[in-house]
């Protein structure tokens, strides 16, 4: 047997199953190349040419799917719509808006050429529409009823020019586990009330993430498998009545709640005793206007009728009281996960910031802590100088931490810089389970002084970002006790850096033997969602076979 033979018969005897999950992990260009190889590499890896549709590949010259209707080519492709599982579809100039996009965008597809491929890919499972203007047509909403095996809807469209009862989708949205809706392409006629009597035996969606506005609450009470919850700012409608947030509670397996845009004045009540009343919460994201939004998170004996009497953001001082542990179980006592999104409270700021260090004091189980619209006075928020008993963090488990630090902290002395950066980077350093660590700040200070040799506690550690303003130079000392100190670090971004000084730092690690940091614009690279192992197959440069 010669070894051209022999070869071809060890790819043979590849099983299907494993052949499969390979091509799971293959760009598009040598996805193409694999069907190359024999018959049964054809047959098995050519569903996934077809799987997903992309925003991007509407407009490649060699896409199968042109704009218009020709009945010859077309019949070509009716053996290969069925294997189509993911579709996203957008104008033009949504695409042409992206930052970086540098595709050339041929002819619109019409909604009438989408409703032709819609109506032959009966397969379908996920599909994601965005329009600026003008929407859909009735027929093209039907045709998005009659989508079978369709679980997963984004739909967003900005100013239409009809719009359609939310009703008429019902049927629909009952089969689905992912819904997100955005704009204002529909009305609502009933579904912003609460069920009658008669509407509480309508069979129970099987829907389990929902994102929607304000107005489309209500909706949840179809929903009593929901399990994540997100409550976006997109919305062009004005004088929305309020809608309270109790529909909610609709939703007894509840896990995350996301509510960039809810928090106000007038709604604290309604937000807190809903929060109060999901007793499966574990994520919770939202914005904070009044210092009693956070009390009750590090307060078990929180009352709504205190609530009532301080709704003033003005008004004056409360005592904090942070339960210890031993007493009476705080209020959602299975958060894991919290993020705040801003703290905008005006008067009682430094109150807020300690209500924050409490709620990190009682909250034993917390796994995650992002504090991103703002930055923090690092004084009330870590343990000082004598007060590392009293005031220390309770999360040890905790596993990512973010938050930014004010940039007054950058024209003090550097013993005032001391001691501002060694309680934190002393609290960090208490945390064994860490992996990801972002500080963000004017300039970050990285000299053994203000004790970042501490954070050598944080043995966990794999992804940290230190992120300044100012450009800063590290030396090669600080590179390599801060590699030594963190053995299981894995990504690390540093910036900004001054010029010449990244290649001195991929030097710095190859010579501690760490070259296997994905450092700078790798880990960015990473982060945007392009995975550099794979290279997706739904970007721009797929090139498609002569199969058609």
């Amino acid at each position: 047997m010669t070894s051209g033979q022999h070869s071809h018969s060890v790819v043979d005897r590849i099983p299907t199953e494993l052949l499969l999950a390979i091509g799971q992990f293959l760009d598009g260009t040598s996805l193409v190349d694999s069907l190359q190889v024999c018959r049964q590499w054809y047959h098995t890896l050519q569903p996934l040419v077809w799987f997903t549709i992309s925003e991007y590949q509407w407009h490649l010259k060699s896409f199968p799917i042109q704009p218009d209707i020709n009945p010859s080519r077309d019949l070509a492709l009716f053996s290969h719509l069925p294997l189509v599982r993911q579709i996203a579809w957008a104008e033009n100039n949504i695409i042409s808006s992206k930052k970086g996009s540098k595709i050339v965008l041929n002819r619109q597809f019409s909604v009438a050429r989408l409703v032709w491929l819609l109506q032959r890919t009966p397969n379908l499972a996920i599909l994601s529409l965005r329009r600026y203007c003008d929407g859909f047509s009735p027929v093209f909403y039907q045709t998005l009823t009659d989508l079978l095996n369709l679980r997963r809807l984004h739909i967003q469209v900005a100013f239409p020019k009809t719009r359609i009862p939310i009703e008429n989708m019902f049927s629909l949205f009952s089969r689905l586990d992912e819904l997100h809706l955005a704009g204002s392409w529909y009305t609502h006629e009933k579904s912003t009330e609460p069920l009658s009597p008669s509407e509480k035996t309508v069979t129970p969606w099987r829907l389990k993430s929902l994102k929607c506005t304000r107005l489309d609450l209500a909706l949840t009470q179809y929903c009593p498998n929901l399990i994540f919850f997100e409550m976006h700012s997109f919305e062009h409608r004005v004088g929305i009545p309020p809608v309270s947030l109790r529909f909610l509670l609709k939703c007894p397996k509840l896990k995350t709640v996301k509510l960039p845009s809810y928090t106000r004045p007038d709604d604290l009540v309604d937000m807190v005793e809903t929060f109060r009343s999901l007793k499966a919460l574990r994520s919770l994201f939202f914005n904070v206007h009044l210092r009693e939004e956070l009390e009750f998170l590090c307060a078990p004996d929180f009352r709504s009728d205190k609530v009532q009497q301080s709704t003033n953001p003005c008004s004056s001082s409360h005592p904090l009281s942070a339960p210890e542990p031993d007493q009476e179980p705080l209020s959602v006592p299975l958060l894991e996960h919290l993020h705040i999104g801003q703290i905008t409270v005006g008067v009682g700021r430094e109150d807020s910031f300690r209500m924050l260090r409490n709620i990190l004091k009682t909250r034993v189980n917390l796994k995650s802590f992002r504090m991103t619209g703002g930055p923090i006075d690092p004084t009330q928020l870590f343990a000082q100088p004598g007060q590392e008993t009293h005031d220390s963090w309770g999360c040890k488990d905790l596993r990512s931490l973010s938050f930014s630090l004010p940039g007054s902290m950058y024209v003090r002395t550097q013993e005032e810089q001391t001691l501002f950066w060694s309680p934190i980077y002393r609290q960090i350093g208490q945390l064994p389970k860490l992996q990801s660590l972002t500080i963000i700040c004017f300039t970050v200070q990285k000299d053994k002084s203000c004790g970042i040799h501490q954070l050598a506690g944080a043995t966990s550690l794999r992804w940290l970002v230190l992120r300044g303003c100012e450009a800063a130079e590290w030396m090669r000392e600080e590179i390599l006790d801060l590699v030594s100190a963190l053995p299981k670090l894995e990504n690390l971004q540093l910036k900004p850096l001054r010029k010449g000084n990244f290649p001195q730092i991929k030097s710095w690690l190859c010579e501690a033997g760490r070259s296997d940091i994905i450092f700078g614009e790798q880990w960015e690279c990473k982060q945007s969602g392009v995975d550099i192992a794979r290279c997706d197959r739904n970007d721009y440069h797929i090139r498609y076979p002569d199969l058609f």
